[in-house]
């Protein structure tokens, strides 16, 4: 949990995501996250990373059974 909000605020700070407190109940407040514009560019761009990493991996592994 303290992981994730850590990461959360990092995002906010780095204006990845926007957040938007909500009253729930009497005293109670809830926080949404939505991402922005360049939060959207950004995890695009680590996707396509992850991607290529993996597909490095499988390209490795697949000629793994063959020697």
């Amino acid at each position: 949990e303290a992981a994730l909000y850590t990461t959360l605020y990092k995002m906010e700070a780095e204006e990845l995501v926007l957040s938007r407190e909500v009253l729930v109940g009497n005293r109670r407040r809830r926080r949404y996250y939505t991402l922005t514009d360049k939060g959207r560019e950004y995890a695009g761009e680590e996707i396509a990373k992850y991607i290529r990493m993996t597909d490095g991996i499988r390209k490795i592994l697949s000629g793994w059974d063959k020697k």
